[in-house]
This record gives C-alpha cells, structure tokens and sequence, in this order.
C-alpha cells in the first residue's frame, strides 16, 4: 500500500485499530507525557519483596532520575535475594529505556519485564541473575530491541566470581518480537549450571553476542526466525559438558555465527539445526587460518556433518558433508559455506 493524503502533515495522524481489527488512519491522539522512575521511588515501592511497575503508553526512563537520558540513577539491587522479586510492565508501549546495576536477580531473586510496541533498551550491570536468580524477558509486542547485561549473567557463584559450584544454577529467558532483537552478554553468560533460552522465531534481524565461557558447564538454546540472525560467541562456548543449541530458523535470510575460538572443549556439546548454506548461511572459525585445519565428516547417519579441528567440535544438523565447502575470509579466518 502506499498513498499520499494531500494538505495534512504527518503530526496531525494517528493510527489506531477499530473493532474489526483493521488499521485505521484517523487524528493524532494526544502525546502521552515521558515519565521516570529513581532508584529512590523505586526502593519506595511496596511490599519491598516483590516490587512492581507499570509503565504509561508515554516513554519511560527506568533508574533514571528525570525523563532524559543524561540523568541515570541504576537501580539498585532491584529482585536481589531469596523471595524477592521485582516486575516492570511496559507493555502500554512508548520508548522505554531501563537500567539496573550489579545483583539484579542474584542469589535466588527474581527480574520480569515486559516490554511494548516501541522501542526498549535495557542495560543491567554485573550478575544479572547470578547464584539461583531468575530473569525473564518478554518483548513479544515487538519494537527493536536492545539488552546489555555484564560479566557472568546467569551463573554460579565462585570465590574468583567466575562461575562456580553447578549446584547453584541461573536462568534466563528471552522472547522477542518481530522487530529487531540486540542481545549483548559479557562473559560467564549462564557458567557453571545456568542456563539460558533466547525465542527469537518472531522474526527480525536478529544480533546476539556473548563472551568467553558462554554455557561452559551451563546450558543455552537460541531459536531464530525469519529474519536475519547474527551469533557471535567468544572461546570455550559450551567447555566442560556444557550444551548449546542453535535453530537458526526454516527461512531464505542469511544467517552468520562467528565462533571465536574454542568450541565444546571437555566434553561439551554444540549443535546447529536450519543452516541453509544455499541460501547464504556461513559459519566463521576464528580458530583456524587454513582450510586444512577444519575437518568436515558424516554424522548421524550421514544426514549431520561433524565440523572438527584443534579445539572445536560441533555438529550442523541436517545438512550433508557433500553440502558444505570451505574456504576464509578477508581476515584470514576458515568460514563453513555452501560447497565451493
């Protein structure tokens, strides 16, 4: 569709939805006012144990101090601790930016946000649901999508703060929308008994990046969609019996994973399904310079391909050995590819 309404400027619009569910040009609805909300009111919240916020249809600044993005106050502790939790709804939509400091969910507490059909930024500083915690995200309304979380995310606690005993697990879960989902994680991401499921089949161009020792004895599942999806991972992804598993999603996008350097070390497992490499899919080993150090092999019946080499091991699930060739790129690294 695509039209031109003459003598009326696009401020004077608004779109809504009538009772049929059909969209509907009509006026301009009044704008709803930006709103924030400090540390300080949100420590005042009540019960202490189980704060909630729900935002307007206007844009919200959470752990700010003024509805203006020069103006951060993180929150503080936000589900911290055994019983605890804290819930953000912004599902009323507007352009929502969140930011919490350390601890978010850890030691056994709980984060849930919700977001709208804008746009939402969320930043968390270090152990998002760290020792036990749980954070959950649900940012199915849609909108482009941004969450930015520090070193060790959703792990198990040690004394060097790198992981620790399996005993003590972390868990997040992502759902995304039909717009564009970022993901960014430091290091440790679900380490040591966590784990981690990202749902981004909405569709979207997808981008999602995580450190070193991502789901090293931990646990991550990704499901794209239609759209594009971008992985990038850092070494020992899924060391020591640790799994991860990537459904790239039945689509004609191109889908790219750059694995930086070890893969599935000490008895890990990692596994790739819906890698179409006709439709331009690639698989990036910064590990390797020359083709020769890549071995690709018949798995599963000869219906999987083993990708191995010095330090890497995973399997692409459903695509023959005869349906990939390799070769590098303009840095120097052996990329997975359709056969050559």
């Amino acid at each position: 569709v695509q039209f031109v309404i003459s003598g009326v400027t696009t401020g004077s619009l608004g779109l809504t939805t009538n009772s049929s569910g059909h969209v509907v040009i009509t006026e301009a609805g009044p704008v709803a006012a930006a709103e924030f909300l400090s540390n300080a009111m949100f420590q005042a919240l009540t019960p202490t144990n189980a704060r909630a916020f729900t935002g307007s249809a206007g844009d919200s600044f959470i752990g700010y101090t003024a509805a203006n993005s020069t103006a951060q106050d993180a929150l503080i502790d936000a589900g911290k601790g055994a019983a605890n939790s804290a819930t953000f709804d912004m599902s009323a939509g507007g352009n929502n930016t969140f930011v919490a400091g350390d601890d978010a969910a850890r030691s056994s507490g709980s984060i849930a946000y919700t977001g709208g059909s804008g746009n939402d930024s969320l930043t968390f500083y270090n152990y998002l649901a760290y020792d036990s915690g749980t954070a959950t995200f649900d940012m199915s309304l849609g909108g482009n999508n941004t969450l930015v979380a520090g070193t060790a995310a959703a792990s198990s606690p040690s004394l060097s703060g790198a992981g620790g005993a399996a005993s003590y697990n972390g868990s997040i879960s992502y759902e995304g929308g039909s717009g564009d989902d970022s993901l960014t994680f430091g290091n440790f991401l679900v380490f040591s008994g966590g784990n981690a499921t990202f749902n981004m089949s909405a569709g979207g161009n997808n981008t999602f990046v995580a450190e070193d020792y991502a789901a090293s004895g931990g646990s991550i599942a990704y499901t794209g969609g239609l759209g594009e999806d971008n992985l990038t991972f850092g070494t020992y992804l899924a060391a020591f019996s640790g799994t991860a598993t990537f459904d790239l999603g039945s689509d004609s996008a191109v889908d790219k994973m750059t694995f930086e350097g070890i893969v599935a070390a000490s008895g890990g497992n990692v596994s790739i399904s819906n890698f179409d490499p006709t439709d331009g899919d690639t698989i990036v080993l910064q590990l390797f310079s020359g083709t020769a150090d890549v071995t690709l092999s018949p798995s599963g019946g000869s219906s999987d391909t083993l990708v191995s080499g010095s330090g890497v091991q995973f399997v692409i699930s459903g695509v023959t050995t005869g349906s990939l060739g390799l070769t590098t790129n303009s840095s120097g690294h052996v990329v997975i590819t359709d056969v050559i």
